[in-house]
């Protein structure tokens, strides 16, 4: 009995995730629909405007798009080509993000170590950091590599050592200080040169 009610129970919570997924993909959709729709609506004006000058008969219908739209050639050629493939579907014309799936090159552990170890020790920047490791062999890391490991260990922002105020050079009443600029040398008897 218990078994079963623990299947049942599994199955219910599956079932629940299956529909919290598809409305969570849904949701998405319109969000990226909502986002993309000024976009989608201009390439969808261009390629109504080439079929209806096709179906008019014109050999020339993708220039008369162009030069209509002023668009590249190229550009009309892409988007035309991803609405056709994808079935004639509106999603086909939104722009899909240009950032790399999988990372090629990822900074080893050790050298995130090392930089975070020698930026708490010695308070480098990015690029001196990057060019030391470069000099001393030791690493080839751009300056912009380390600073995304500052970023990422909260270094970003180190406190500097508070400069010792500086000593004011005035007084509150006049004549409490004088100041004599001699310019030399000179040769004091006894003494020497000053």
């Amino acid at each position: 009995m218990k078994n079963k009610w623990m299947d049942w129970m599994f199955k219910k919570i599956e079932e629940a995730k299956k529909r919290y997924h598809q409305r969570e993909k849904r949701k998405v959709k319109r969000e990226l629909l909502k986002k993309h729709q000024a976009n989608i609506e201009k390439r969808l004006s261009w390629i109504n405007y080439y079929y209806k000058l096709l179906d008019e008969g014109n050999k020339t219908a993708k220039t008369a798009v162009c030069n209509r739209f002023d668009i590249d050639y190229k550009t009309f050629n892409f988007w035309l080509k991803r609405y056709e493939e994808n079935g004639c579907s509106s999603l086909s014309l939104i722009d899909l993000p240009k950032r790399p799936k999988n990372i090629k090159f990822k900074v080893p552990f050790w050298a995130e170590v090392l930089v975070v170890l020698v930026r708490v020790i010695r308070g480098l920047g990015a690029e001196a950091l990057a060019a030391e490791f470069k000099h001393r062999g030791i690493f080839n890391i751009s300056h912009q590599g380390v600073r995304n490991i500052f970023v990422r260990y909260g270094l970003n922002h180190i406190k500097r050592l508070k400069k010792k105020p500086i000593q004011r050079y005035e007084r509150g009443k006049p004549n409490e200080l004088w100041h004599i600029d001699i310019k030399g040398p000179f040769w004091i008897k006894g003494v020497g040169k000053i």
